[in-house]
């Protein structure tokens, strides 16, 4: 019985390796969108049978950020303009929630976690992508505060998948460091916004923060599609 249970853990745990590890390579470019996955050519990649690599994609298609054909081949999402337009406004509309609970349930503590977290820009030495970075978990600390586990869950798929394409702002031109800088204030100003209790004011700012970024995403794809043409 003990060895069964044992098994099973081990089993359990390789899936969980391959599943991040696969992940992991998805989120960083490694696996790029509309490239095609392997099982076989995989689990040699990573040391391990094809079961945990299958059991890691099932879960990858499941979270969106791998889709499937109907004669059975995985490949990496691919993402256009439209998809771009359509998770930047669930975005909004996530965010848009937990300013609101977080006016609601207001706490000092959120209040300073958030700060916290933009303070973290400061550090030495600044590059775009440590700002990107904070960017993104001032995003991820925002929906987290809020404490409605469905919502965290649904705001990290649009996330992971949104992020899949993340090198178009840390390679594209049009988001330079001190646009970053700038994408910083405005965050604190959202916090001040939020410790004012003035939720139009926090809506605002992060409607209109989000767009900005909606339209950096479409010039940095469209220079890409650009570039690939000719």
């Amino acid at each position: 019985m003990n060895k069964n249970k044992n098994m099973q853990l081990i089993a359990e745990n390789l899936n969980d390796k391959a599943y991040e590890r696969l992940k992991s390579a998805v989120m960083n470019n490694e696996l790029k969108p509309g490239e095609r996955l392997i099982d076989g050519k995989l689990a040699e990649m990573l040391g391990v049978s094809r079961t945990p690599v299958r059991d890691a994609i099932m879960r990858l298609t499941s979270e969106g950020l791998v889709k499937s054909t109907s004669i059975g081949r995985y490949y990496v999402n691919e993402m256009g303009l439209e998809d771009f337009a359509i998770y930047y406004d669930m975005r909004i509309m996530c965010e848009n929630y937990a300013i609101k609970k977080l006016i609601t349930d207001y706490s000092e503590d959120n209040i300073k976690e958030l700060f916290n977290v933009l303070d973290g820009f400061d550090a030495e030495p600044v590059t775009k992508e440590s700002a990107v970075d904070v960017d993104n978990r001032f995003h991820e600390t925002l929906i987290k505060l809020a404490k409605n586990p469905l919502l965290t869950k649904f705001y990290t798929q649009v996330s992971d998948q949104m992020n899949v394409y993340r090198f178009l702002i840390n390679s594209g031109p049009y988001y330079n460091l001190t646009d970053l800088k700038d994408t910083n204030e405005i965050h604190k100003k959202i916090v001040r916004a939020v410790g004012d209790r003035d939720i139009g004011t926090a809506i605002d700012l992060v409607e209109k923060h989000l767009e900005l970024a909606k339209i950096i995403i479409k010039n940095n794809f469209m220079l890409k599609l650009s570039e690939e043409s000719t």
